[in-house]
Parts: C-alpha cells; sequence; structure tokens
C-alpha cells in the first residue's frame, strides 16, 4: 500500500514539475530570445495560462509597446473574448508589433482563465513605473473578474500623473461597481 502511494506521489510530482520545466524554459526564451523565439515564447505561455509569467510578460508588453495607448476591453456580442480600443504607434517595426500584440493575447488568456489568482501579480503590476503597465493592469483587472478588494489599488491611481493610467483606473472602479450591483439605469427612465 505505502508502495503505491509513493508511487502516486512521484507521478504526480513528476507531472507538476514537468509543466515547471516548459514553464521556466519558455520564459527564458521570452526573456533572452531573438524575436521569433519571444513571440513563440509569447504564444506557449499564453496557451499555458503561466501565471508565473506575468511579470516577463508585462515587461515585454512595456518594451514593445511603450507608444502604444490601447485598452483591452471585454469580448462584446459576436463572441469577441476581447477587443482593444486606442491609438497604436505604427511606425514601429512590425515585429516589435507583433511581440506586442502577442504579449497582450497572453496576459488575457492568462487573466480569464487563471481570474483571482493573478490578482496579486496584477495589483502590482498597478504600482509600475510604466504607464502602459499601469493601465493595461487596470484593464486585466477588469476581464478576469476582480471583486472590490482589488477598488483601494485602483483608487490610488485616480489622480495619476499620465491621463490614460488615471481613465483606466476610473472604468475599472465603475466597471468593477456595476458587476457588483449591477448595470445602472439610462437616463431618464
Amino acid at each position: 500500500m505505502s508502495v503505491a502511494l509513493g508511487l502516486v506521489v512521484l507521478v504526480t510530482a513528476g507531472i507538476a514539475g514537468r509543466n515547471w520545466v516548459r514553464e521556466e524554459w519558455w520564459i527564458c526564451k521570452l526573456q533572452a530570445g531573438d524575436e521569433k523565439e519571444q513571440f513563440r515564447a509569447m504564444q506557449r505561455l499564453g496557451e499555458l495560462r503561466s501565471m508565473r509569467s506575468i511579470r516577463a510578460l508585462l515587461e515585454a508588453f512595456e518594451k514593445n509597446g511603450r507608444e502604444n495607448r490601447i485598452s483591452v476591453l471585454p469580448g462584446d456580442e459576436k463572441g469577441m473574448i476581447y477587443r482593444l480600443k486606442g491609438s497604436f504607434d505604427w511606425h514601429q517595426p512590425e515585429d516589435q508589433m507583433q511581440l506586442f500584440l502577442a504579449s497582450v493575447d497572453s496576459l488575457v488568456k492568462i487573466a480569464l482563465e487563471r481570474k483571482q489568482n493573478c490578482h496579486p501579480l496584477l495589483i502590482e503590476a498597478l504600482r509600475s513605473s510604466s504607464p502602459v503597465v499601469r493601465a493595461l493592469a487596470c484593464n486585466l483587472l477588469v476581464l478576469s473578474g476582480a471583486s472590490p478588494e482589488v477598488s483601494p489599488a485602483l483608487r490610488n491611481l485616480l489622480e495619476d500623473r499620465d491621463a490614460a493610467v488615471d481613465q483606466a483606473a476610473a472604468e475599472a472602479l465603475k466597471a468593477i461597481e456595476e458587476r457588483r450591483i449591477g448595470p445602472a439605469a439610462p437616463p431618464g427612465e
């Protein structure tokens, strides 16, 4: 009986360890690979829904999208899981734009699947020195179904030195509040 239990523990540890090794491999490729390897790493980390990769993906997002001012919004009735709104720097190299978009896609996949588990990392990202990362973290908190417990961290951004961050925080707070009490009735009803 104890041999069987030991075997079950070893098999379980082997499976968990394999995922850890795969995540570590792709995180290393994301941080040190060429553009092609970084792109593939972002895709794989999104497919793996890797919580451990959130910081590295946020760094790649910031590095490849400093001039892009976007919001990541919930999907629409046509079945889109998310949509982008804002302005892109269309003068940046195509590979840099692909890396930027791949990092967004992977972060959204992780946020949608891991939900509250990713909130501590996203709250940490609200304190980033990068305004694009702070704004994205606000958006990802909404997409991941954040509860009112994250509101104090978002309120700290309401008078951010960057207007886009201020706006993202206000929109996130509004969305979280609407989710809590239901949408407000249109004026005149």
